[in-house]
């Protein structure tokens, strides 16, 4: 080649391939999965040492499901967003703290009646072969053991156990627990309501019923046996305008069809379609909260944030049909009463 034609060829093609160059396609680098230890603890929030502690447990999560932002994360994250949301955790939540617990099983999914050596997870977690909606966990040791890698036992004031299992399940207890199906986040609601707040189902069951009396409604915040207004529990929320026509004497409660009555037309003690708790419930909770932190209860005080969403909360309820009643909380409280002869199985 020619001087001038080799000068001329390098001139017209460095462009071309310095812009070849920039152009070109570069390699695909995956971020390296990171993935949460057996026994990892995260403090998710914290805000009041002195707070309420929530420690979030997951049985069933085998090592692909713990990577940091993976399945279990995604269905903590699920919950404990939703949680806040609801009154009245939204309005006091900068008195909560979450832990997280990490926990890897060799299997995933609950087992069926009491867990065998071939299909057992970390907390052993099973549904009852009989009532089938009802999801519990053996091995309370191994819990236990878990819950005090965060906190110490007195101070888990809220445990949450997720199994990571599709079936629609939960149960109240010592430890509220639900299953990842999509209403995971109602049920866990709903069972917190037991096992924190100290409240009752509120729905009818002839099954349930069968098994207890109604003046077992007198154990509880949210039902009563009288429909005297003077007389009965929430009567302090009457004659209140922020409530009227909300807290009123409904009919029902306690699985009675009759001679137990409830506060509200509804609330997720009743069915998940109801977003809230009732009142009273409301009040319950405060209740329990300022009992931890060593601080007086002051039914003004409460007032002064509680009764700003009042209607709103009301307005949600009457808007949500058709009703489910399908809650866990009752019957695994009788079956554990049954079973284990607990004077007090929810607490």
């Amino acid at each position: 080649m020619k001087p001038g034609c080799l000068i001329l060829f390098l001139l017209l093609s460095t462009p071309l391939f310095s812009c070849h160059k920039k152009a070109g396609i570069q390699p695909v680098v995956h971020p390296q999965l990171v993935y949460h230890q057996d026994g990892d603890v995260k403090q998710l929030m914290y805000n009041d040492p002195n707070g309420v502690n929530i420690i979030v447990l997951g049985d069933a999560f085998v090592k692909d499901d713990l990577d940091t932002g993976g399945f279990y994360d995604q269905q903590v994250k699920k919950i404990t967003d939703y949680m806040f949301t609801v009154e009245p955790y939204k309005e006091y939540k900068q008195h909560f703290n979450i832990y997280v617990v990490y926990a890897q099983s060799n299997n995933r999914r609950a087992a069926v009646g009491t867990p065998t050596d071939a299909d057992r997870t970390k907390f052993s977690s099973y549904f009852d072969s009989q009532v089938t909606r009802l999801l519990m966990i053996a091995n309370q040791d191994v819990t236990d053991t878990y819950i005090e890698k965060a906190v110490p036992l007195d101070h888990a004031h809220i445990v949450l156990m997720i199994v990571n299992d599709p079936i629609y399940g939960g149960s109240g207890g010592y430890y509220s627990t639900t299953s990842v199906d999509p209403n995971s986040k109602y049920i866990a609601i709903h069972e917190i309501g037991h096992s924190f707040g100290g409240l009752t189902d509120e729905y009818e069951d002839d099954q349930l019923a069968a098994f207890t009396t109604r003046a077992g409604a007198l154990a509880y915040p949210n039902t009563d046996t009288t429909k005297d207004p003077l007389k009965i529990k929430w009567a302090h929320f009457l004659d209140k305008n922020a409530y009227r026509p909300v807290v009123n004497i409904f009919a029902g409660g306690y699985y009675f069809a009759n001679g137990v009555y409830r506060p509200e037309r509804g609330s997720v003690m009743l069915a998940y379609n109801y977003l809230n708790y009732n009142a009273p419930s409301r009040e319950a909770i405060v209740k329990r909260m300022d009992s931890i932190m060593h601080v007086p209860f002051d039914f003004n005080d409460f007032l002064k944030i509680d009764s700003l969403d009042a209607q709103s909360i009301v307005i949600a309820q009457f808007g949500l049909q058709p009703i489910r009643h399908d809650f866990i909380g009752g019957m695994a409280r009788m079956h554990w009463l049954r079973k284990i002869k607990l004077q007090q199985p929810h607490k």
